[in-house]
């Protein structure tokens, strides 16, 4: 059934409208989604760079601090470190000194030491000389004549060249050897 008063014609001419008025709404939608975009990319291009210097400025002076700290603690590590160096230098020279005149105090001791001994020995050989002195004084006083135990026996042990030529009785009564 056909609706009497419109004609196709008029149909096709309002679907025309229609589309036409539907294509101006959509430009019209998508240049204020286009132009609420562009201000809403501008305003937040312009929160971001003012957020971006804000945080750039706090980070600036936050460096700043830090640096200033550091370089307080950077001095005092520094003094401590130069007063501990100097401290060892100390200790290093205090030790080798001691080492030093320790060292030099025992071998001068140890010098004394051979001093004496040398000493001592010089008086050892002295008296040895005067004991060997009357030793061969007592072997020639004794014509060489020697008391030696042998096997368990006791003997008188004669020079060589010595010879026993006869016995005979002291007036005593010890017996006595005559010696050639």
């Amino acid at each position: 059934m056909e609706n009497p008063g419109i004609s196709p014609g008029h149909v096709s001419s309002l679907v025309e409208k229609l589309q036409a008025r539907t294509e101006q709404t959509r430009q019209e939608m998508e240049k204020m989604t286009d132009d609420q975009f562009k201000l809403l990319s501008k305003s937040l291009s312009e929160s971001s760079r003012n957020v971006l210097t804000t945080t750039e400025a706090d980070i600036a002076r936050e460096i700043e601090a830090m640096r200033f700290r550091l370089s307080a603690k950077c001095s005092t590590v520094s003094l401590l470190f130069g007063s501990r160096l100097l401290q060892m230098f100390l200790l290093g020279i205090a030790l080798m000194t001691g080492l030093f005149a320790g060292g030099w105090g025992v071998m001068a001791w140890m010098g004394s030491q051979v001093q004496t001994l040398k000493q001592e020995i010089s008086t050892l050989n002295q008296a040895k000389d005067i004991e060997q002195q009357t030793l061969s004084n007592l072997h020639h006083k004794t014509w060489g004549i020697q008391f030696q135990t042998i096997d368990g026996k006791r003997y008188i042990v004669l020079d060589p060249g010595l010879k026993v030529t006869r016995t005979a009785t002291t007036t005593d009564g010890r017996q006595a050897l005559e010696l050639k």
